[in-house]
């Protein structure tokens, strides 16, 4: 009774096309069960059913808002409740040195105090310090199973272990030693631009230059505590993004992506060690790894020519460089020879080190893995762009120890006109069809978002303006998130609109994320 409760509460927030499929097998099974005059257990059927749905269902929308605000929706968007907000921890000073006189005076005192939020004070009393101290806007969310984080300026982060109906907040204390340290320059380490869980008791959090992991621990059913916060590294560049993906079978730390100008750094230990990929596309701002979410039928094949640029012998690759046309393509060999053209990569070829950067697919004696990315500040043109990112190392002895390591962009398509700032959205999404559909990508930046059903080589008219995220639903489904609005796209063609409650009182989102 348990299994069949949970699982009618998954179908109910699953997607249409997901509860088509589903009635169609229980359709099949039912036929099947009286031919065959069987009986399935309700435990089997739920099984059975749970890999027939595209995708999980998503459980709740979470977003963050202007004014310190975390939204939370149970519907896909359609209605939105504040379920923190960071002035509400405040402690409303009563004014005290003007009366109102007789009870209609008192109640529209009252309700004057209301609407601006309990914020007016006379002249004569004492405004405490938590009343000056700056604003916090939340710029960045993230989930992880039942928990949540949301970070924002002034060296605010808070975390919530269920489903967002409580946070725990990290005391401004906690961070001094790094934000004192950072106050002094142009790279403020206390605004914090993003943050992802690294597993259910860490996470990591980024500032324009800096990377901090924070460890977590769980006092309660409703309460975490956070341990000491460390510097995994200072970056000489801003950093784009950071993006952690959980790996099948490996323990329950997640893989750690950050990049920075013209390097995706990766790590499977939590940061630890950082192992940097070169690559010629600028600053990448968003990054999906394909295998996560499609069939290794469905991935697309090394191209031969970064095949024969790693392995090739090196009077052959001179040759070739000089006939070729430009190409997205970078190659370092550990013997400290590259490409013409490429800096000092600074990459690390030390044993094991092609089983610790996961490069999922082989091909001979390459083994590489793809990446689909957005970026902007590329060679050719410095507008935004999305790409194929093909990440290759080669290894020609029996150790994994790589002889070269290499990155090759295929499909780069530029949106004409549009230069995003480090700060600006800029995100991408990819997502299966049911059946045999293949996968649909999608983009977003201040342009609107857009879709290709080609594997990036062409994008449509994108729609909606000024799209703050794009998150991949089951279904095949995407949704997406402007400032006031959050759409959903049952088939990349058609969008359901649903605009956000004016008695909120948040003036528009800055990002969004998906729970499932």
């Amino acid at each position: 009774m348990e299994d069949t409760a949970a699982f009618s509460a998954v179908l109910q927030r699953s997607a249409p096309v997901t509860r088509r499929r589903v009635l169609v097998v229980l359709f099949a099974l039912g036929k099947y069960a009286k031919r065959e005059n069987t009986e399935l257990s309700p435990s089997a059927i739920m099984t059975l059913l749970e890999y027939v749905m595209v995708g999980k269902p998503v459980r709740f929308l979470f977003a963050s808002g202007a004014g310190g605000s975390v939204l939370r929706s149970h519907d896909r968007g359609f209605t939105w409740r504040v379920v923190y907000r960071i002035h509400d921890n405040v402690t409303d000073v009563v004014p005290t040195g003007r009366q109102p006189a007789g009870t209609l005076g008192a109640v529209g005192e009252t309700k004057a105090l209301s609407e601006t939020g309990g914020n007016i004070a006379s002249k004569d009393e004492v405004i405490p310090p938590s009343a000056v101290e700056p604003e916090n806007h939340t710029s960045c969310i993230a989930t992880m199973d039942d928990r949540v984080a949301v970070c924002g300026d002034n060296g605010f982060l808070a975390v919530s272990v269920d489903r967002g109906l409580s946070f725990s907040k990290l005391a401004k204390e906690a961070f001094h030693p790094f934000g004192e340290g950072g106050s002094n320059n142009e790279s403020n380490c206390s605004d914090f631009r993003g943050v992802e869980f690294l597993s259910e008791c860490a996470l990591v959090f980024f500032s324009k230059r800096h990377l901090f992991r924070c460890p977590l621990n769980q006092k309660s059913y409703n309460t975490v505590e956070f341990g000491d916060i460390s510097l995994l590294q200072a970056f000489s560049d801003p950093i784009g993004c950071v993006r952690t993906f959980s790996r099948a079978g490996r323990g329950c730390m997640r893989e750690l992506f950050v990049a920075t100008n013209g390097f995706v750094h990766y790590s499977h230990d939590g940061g630890a060690v950082l192992l940097k990929i070169p690559h010629k596309l600028g600053v990448i701002r968003s990054i999906e790894p394909m295998d996560v979410v499609l069939r290794r039928r469905e991935i697309p094949q090394l191209p031969p020519s970064l095949i024969d640029a790693m392995t090739a012998p090196a009077v052959e690759r001179h040759l070739s460089a000089e006939k070729e046309k430009y190409s997205y393509s970078v190659v370092v060999r550990a013997t400290g020879a590259q490409d013409k053209g490429v800096g000092d990569s600074g990459c690390d070829f030390c044993e094991g080190w092609v089983d610790g950067i996961s490069l999922p697919h082989r091909l001979g004696s390459v083994c590489y893995r793809v990446l689909l990315v957005a970026g902007c500040g590329a060679n050719i043109l410095p507008y935004d762009c999305t790409a194929l990112l093909f990440v290759a190392a080669s290894s020609n002895g029996p150790d994994t120890t790589p002889d070269a390591l290499g990155s090759l962009a295929e499909h780069v398509d530029y949106v004409p006109y549009i230069k995003s700032g480090i700060t600006e959205p800029l995100s991408v999404a990819l997502t299966r069809r049911p059946g045999s559909g293949g996968c649909v990508f999608a983009r977003s930046n201040i342009a609107g978002v857009s879709f290709s059903s080609d594997m990036g080589r062409s994008w449509s008219i994108p729609k909606q303006a000024y799209v703050v995220s794009v998150l991949a639903s089951d279904g095949g489904e995407f949704v997406c998130c402007n400032r006031r609005n959050v759409v959903n796209f049952p088939n990349s063609v058609c969008e359901e609109v649903h605009a956000l409650q004016t008695d909120l009182r948040v003036p528009f989102l800055t990002d969004i994320a998906m729970m499932t």
